[in-house]
């Protein structure tokens, strides 16, 4: 439903799947261009920016279990800059590669906990500084999601010791 030119949707429109999902936005050549909100059956969204049907730049998604990320987006997947919060409240803000967090960021935990710094791949890889709720902290490099080679941890009591992790 909504506008067209030369037999194929252009400018303002609505589209409903008989599936459940729907989409209403801008429309460009019988695609999704331009601003929009698609929504599935079970419930998720996306609102945003599309480009030759692709969710391309600028969206938030809302998941089914109350999550959400809001940043970038790269033909349908996030990429770029992006913050997610979980259903559970942890919450990452930083460097995504296809749907992956890849680059600087930080996590923090509803406990208290905190990593800010490098990633790889979803996991801790470079440089990265971790914090405990009760004070202790490890500044230092990380591989594959562990704490590898040199860094420094504070303990709880603000005394600082050097270490060589491997």
């Amino acid at each position: 439903i909504g506008q067209w030119e030369g037999n194929v949707a252009s400018g303002l429109g609505n589209y409903f799947h008989k599936g459940g999902t729907t989409y209403r936005g801008q429309w460009q050549s019988d695609l999704q261009h331009g601003v929009g909100v698609e929504t599935w059956a079970e419930g998720a969204s996306f609102h945003g920016t599309f480009k030759a049907g692709q969710k391309t730049g600028a969206g938030t998604y809302r998941c089914v279990d109350g999550g959400e990320y809001s940043g970038m987006w790269t033909d349908n997947i996030f990429s770029g800059a992006g913050k997610y919060v979980s259903s559970d409240q942890c919450t990452f803000e930083g460097q995504w590669k296809e749907l992956v967090i890849h680059g600087i960021g930080k996590y923090t935990w509803p406990g208290g906990m905190e990593y800010a710094g490098n990633y790889e791949s979803d996991m801790k890889h470079g440089f990265g500084i971790f914090k405990w709720k009760d004070g202790r902290k490890y500044e230092g490099y990380w591989a594959n999601g562990k704490q590898s080679g040199e860094g420094r941890t504070t303990t709880e009591n603000g005394e600082p010791k050097t270490e060589q992790r491997t």
